[in-house]
């Protein structure tokens, strides 16, 4: 492909038409920062990195200058594979008369930037070429970049996902992908990467991704489970009131997913409720029945209890009937894949330590104290017990999960 040209090849279509020649450079220099120049004056054809800084000549009487500087050049093919993986790929693309390409991990061998550049770059190919490209990836940077040219191209994700020996496909259809990109709040999160995941837990903010995250592989590597747990990604959801969208994209790219919330959501029916139906539960009869008996208990005392349940969580919570109607409320909602922290917030798993927010998490770290929480442990083992025994959640109408043995 790099080498000597034949007849219909896309060097030889390089060869005799200079504009794809210079597209191809184009897209060199905006990639990596080096043009390719096609060496037409030395005999042996082929594409080099680099500006041969002479001016070109009338290819009739090439000038000896040009030719040395040309011949200095590295040739693309003493290049890394990434260089050369890359524009091979790119010359088929410019360089090439078929309607339709098949292309197997394009990513390989690039760094993140540039896998994410080739994923706009045929996207916007797809459209201008009326191409129809079909790749297989496991890269998140090149699906960024794909889906950052979703609205000129029609793009369409097929995920894969293996259930015992049968393997699950589901279309996740360009309506679905734009309505995510175009939430900017969703296209400058990290939700995206959660196609390549078996699940995504959304938590209030990045210090709690932090501190689960680091409490959650401890669990996992004393329980024998590490590749599992490694398949579950920490996704902060900007506060408790972002988590429903967070949580209702990655439903719709159908990935599991969980939400972890402090103990002061109780205080927001609104916020509950709609994070239970986006991680795909439902507001039952039964959470209903205890909410109200909680939240009518605690709005009852006189001055209100919030403050303190922010703080304190269910040790702040009236002794007796209303106690139990809160555990039993938490354990429900944890049956529904939300995890409601029992000791108010995050920095009440560890009150010796008398920072907030990153700071608390940095000092936990550093002292190790995330291997030994207990309340901690507690808080995230039921993700372990799911792991084990995965309930897919219900497909949407408007997507197809089709399974093949």
């Amino acid at each position: 492909m790099i080498g000597e040209p034949m007849v219909g090849s896309p060097i030889a279509r390089l060869y005799r038409d200079p504009s794809l020649e210079d597209e191809l450079s184009q897209l060199a220099r905006d990639t990596f920062g080096e043009p390719l120049v096609l060496d037409r004056v030395n005999g042996d054809v082929r594409l080099r990195v680099g500006d041969p800084g002479v001016e070109p000549p009338n290819f009739r009487w090439p000038s000896v200058e040009y030719a040395n500087a040309v011949r200095d050049l590295t040739p693309l093919s003493e290049q890394g594979d990434g260089l050369k993986s890359f524009f091979g790929l790119a010359l088929n693309v410019i360089a090439n008369s078929a309607q339709i390409l098949l292309i197997d991990e394009p990513e390989a061998f690039l760094h993140p930037s540039q896998a994410k550049a080739l994923g706009r770059w045929l996207g916007q190919q797809a459209v201008g070429r009326d191409l129809q490209i079909i790749v297989a990836t496991h890269d998140k940077d090149f699906v960024l970049g794909l889906v950052g040219a979703a609205e000129q191209a029609d793009l369409s994700l097929v995920r894969l996902t293996r259930d015992g020996s049968a393997t699950h496909a589901t279309t996740i259809r360009h309506d679905k992908i734009t309505a995510t990109w175009n939430d900017a709040v969703l296209r400058y999160s990290n939700v995206l990467q959660g196609l390549f995941h078996s699940r995504v837990v959304i938590t209030e903010a990045d210090a709690d991704c932090r501190f689960y995250g680091a409490v959650l592989d401890q669990l996992g590597n004393e329980e024998g489970m590490r590749p599992l747990v490694d398949d579950t990604l920490f996704v902060p959801g900007g506060g408790k009131q972002g988590i429903p969208a967070m949580a209702k994209a990655l439903a719709d790219l159908r990935v599991e997913t969980f939400a972890i919330v402090d103990f002061d959501t109780l205080n927001n029916k609104r916020v509950l409720s709609a994070i239970v139906d986006a991680v795909g539960g439902s507001w039952s009869d039964k959470l209903q029945n205890l909410y109200v008996v909680v939240t009518n208990a605690v709005n009852a005392t006189k001055g209100g209890l919030w403050d303190s349940l922010k703080k304190q969580g269910l040790a702040a919570m009236p002794p007796g009937d209303v106690y139990r109607a809160a555990t039993d409320l938490l354990n429900a909602l944890q049956e529904m894949r939300v995890l409601v922290v029992p000791v108010g917030e995050m920095e009440g798993l560890d009150r010796s330590i008398g920072l907030e927010k990153s700071a608390w998490v940095n000092a936990m770290l550093a002292d190790n104290r995330h291997i030994t929480c207990a309340e901690a442990r507690s808080l995230l083992s039921p993700l372990l017990r799911e792991v084990e025994n995965s309930v897919r959640p219900a497909a949407p109408t408007t997507e197809s999960d089709l399974p093949f043995s």
